[in-house]
Formats: structure tokens, C-alpha cells, sequence
């Protein structure tokens, strides 16, 4: 499996009131275990949403976590804790290199750390 990964163009969300994240899709009462494979398929499923907070502060001059905004943080650490694998990069810019680095020693029963 993974080990960790890269959640980029997180920096697009910004100003929106409120952010969608997919967490299950449903047909005919049935949840599926995974997302539909064809696009006839992914018409008949009812997409179930968490809905969490946006932000609207600019982070594409954060360098570090606890620098974006909290429920920006939040946002990640949802995302992170839905899929099981840690988030270690985050693109906050247009830039290749707008990137928040958190590095290799932390894990998700330690977050607090970070």
C-alpha cells in the first residue's frame, strides 16, 4: 500500500463557503465499494457527501502546516483520515514547487506533533 501521498491544488479551494468530500456512492439503496467504472454507471449513483468549512485567507505563501488556515487544516487531516494514508505533501500554489513538505517523521496516531 501507500505510504503517504501528495493532495494537490488545494490552494483552488480557496474562498469556497463550503467543501465537498465524496465519501460513498450509492445505487438503488446499495452502497458500492468502489467508484463505478464507467461513466453510464457513475450516472445511475448517488454521490454521499461530508460537507466541511472553506476558507477564504490566501495560502499560497505558507510554507508549513500549522501556517494555513485551521479549517484548511482540518479539511486535509479529514481527507487523510477517510483514505488511511498519511498526506505528507500539499500543493498550495500554482508553482511546481508550492509545495508544504511534512516531512517523513510523523504518522497519523501523532498528529498532535505536527
Amino acid at each position: 500500500g501507500f505510504t503517504s501521498l501528495n493532495l494537490t491544488k488545494v490552494d483552488v479551494l480557496t474562498g469556497l463557503k463550503e467543501i465537498k468530500i465524496g465519501k460513498a456512492y450509492k445505487r438503488n439503496e446499495e452502497y458500492l465499494t468502489t467508484m463505478p467504472a464507467s461513466l453510464k454507471e457513475l450516472e445511475e449513483v448517488e454521490v454521499q457527501y461530508e460537507i466541511m468549512p472553506g476558507w477564504t485567507e490566501d495560502i499560497t505563501n505558507c510554507t508549513k502546516f500549522d501556517e494555513l488556515p485551521l479549517t484548511c487544516q482540518n479539511y486535509i487531516l479529514r481527507v487523510q483520515e477517510l483514505i488511511g494514508v498519511p498526506i505528507r505533501w500539499i500543493g498550495v500554489g500554482p508553482n511546481r514547487l508550492d509545495v508544504i513538505d511534512r516531512g517523513e517523521n510523523w504518522d497519523l496516531a501523532n498528529e498532535e506533533d505536527y
